[in-house]
């Protein structure tokens, strides 16, 4: 295996950086051998984790007058780096259980030796079915019109690819929405995970932190990694993570906004 096909990206932003710490320690704990250089894509700061190679992207140096959105920061990051293959994880994907590392490496192997797969999802946190066969063991075909066929969960993209699903104006949620149409016109081949599965390669919190605030569960996880930060300081959502209503007030936002939602519709049709 050519271990400079691959970089691992951790997006985040520096709002973030009271995650990096138990995210790397947990990431360290279940991956000890971890043989890949990752691109932590912070916006100014800088952090670095002993026995990972972790670089910082500081995408936002330079730019004084505006702040970057999360699709210009993240393109910012893919340009960074130079291996086709990407392993795409956020900041607050704390591990629960050790990476699945000989499947993960044989996942890896498969789209270096198979250069129609452009992407495969990680965790049974992604895409949607209905599925089908892919011809390929243990995974399962994304549909072209399936639900979250481009999603923000741990998986494995070609570079260009991700790039090219990308718009410069939008946030997370909308390239999630919108780079689903957009990848539903390009017949290009998503794998899945089999969903069939109780866990993915990734086993993690979905997700530590919600609308800002720690997921109830990451304190006992954190607790076995003797890792007790102030938890006050972002307090705890305060309910389950209600798809409904996130999709209500996603979409409220867009309203509010037509000249951008115009934009990422159009962008459906044209690119």
């Amino acid at each position: 295996m050519l271990k400079g096909d691959v970089t691992i990206l951790v997006n985040t932003s520096d709002g973030f950086e009271d995650c990096w710490f138990p995210f790397f320690k947990i990431f360290k704990e279940n991956w000890k051998e971890c043989p890949f250089p990752i691109l932590l894509n912070t916006e100014f700061k800088e952090f670095k984790y002993e026995g990972l190679d972790v670089i910082s992207s500081k995408v936002h140096e330079g730019i004084e007058n505006r702040r970057l959105t999360w699709s210009e920061c993240l393109i910012r990051g893919l340009n960074q780096i130079k291996s086709p293959l990407i392993l795409y994880l956020q900041e607050d994907y704390f591990l629960t259980s050790a990476i699945e590392e000989e499947k993960l490496l044989g996942y890896i192997k498969l789209m270096q030796v198979n250069p129609q797969i452009r992407h495969i999802g990680l965790t049974n946190f992604g895409s949607r079915g209905p599925f089908s066969d892919s011809g390929f063991l243990g995974l399962k075909k994304i549909g072209q019109k399936n639900s979250y066929r481009v999603s923000t969960q741990a998986g494995l993209w070609r570079r260009e690819t991700l790039l090219s699903l990308i718009e410069p104006y939008e946030s997370g949620w909308m390239f999630e929405i919108f780079g689903t149409k957009r990848s539903a016109r390009k017949k290009e081949l998503f794998l899945t995970v089999d969903p069939n599965r109780s866990e993915g390669i990734f086993s993690y919190i979905f997700t530590g932190i919600i609308k800002g605030k720690w997921h109830t569960d990451v304190p006992e996880l954190f607790g076995k990694y003797d890792l007790y930060p102030d938890f006050n300081k972002r307090g705890f959502i305060n309910s389950k993570n209600n798809y409904f209503q996130e999709k209500y007030l996603l979409y409220s936002k867009m309203i509010l906004d037509p000249a951008l939602l115009l934009k990422s519709l159009r962008s459906i049709y044209v690119k």
